[in-house]
């Protein structure tokens, strides 16, 4: 059985902690328990969604720390063809690299601009998945009921 008993060390304090608890669900990459995966789920969903920002808008160095990876400094792209916040963080440091000014091609401003869109379209773009799942799922319980 791989039922929560009193001992369960869940330990919100860090994402260290966090794993650790879910480890001790059994949760696996390769074969997880199906607690585990609820308790995950759980925890997941009420944790931050990431938000896109330019490097200046933060005041200290705390402020780019990554919690789910427990890293004090962070920063993300992936290939610049999956999302657009990824293209302007290669296009700026391509622009670096070949020695142009810190301003160009985008100043501070435009890619705080676009940082903050990038964050409420990713957002609207969650909502509407959510949303979508619970329709799915209304629909195939219905089904199910009739």
């Amino acid at each position: 059985s791989s039922g929560i008993n009193a001992e369960w060390p869940l330990r919100p304090g860090s994402s260290k902690s966090m794993q650790d608890a879910l480890n001790a669900l059994n949760v696996t990459p390769h074969l997880p328990s199906s607690i585990g995966l609820v308790v995950a789920s759980f925890l997941a969903k009420t944790m931050s969604l990431a938000t896109y920002h330019s490097t200046g808008e933060f005041d200290s160095e705390e402020e780019y720390a990554h919690y789910g990876l427990s890293m004090p400094l962070y920063t993300h792209f992936t290939s610049p063809i999956r999302r657009y916040p990824d293209l302007i963080a290669h296009r700026q440091l391509q622009a670096i690299l070949e020695g142009m000014p810190p301003e160009e091609p985008m100043s501070f401003e435009e890619v705080s601009e676009l940082a903050l869109l990038s964050t409420e379209k990713k957002y609207s773009s969650k909502l509407a998945s959510d949303k979508s799942s619970l329709l799915f799922l209304w629909l195939f319980l219905r089904e199910k009921d009739g």
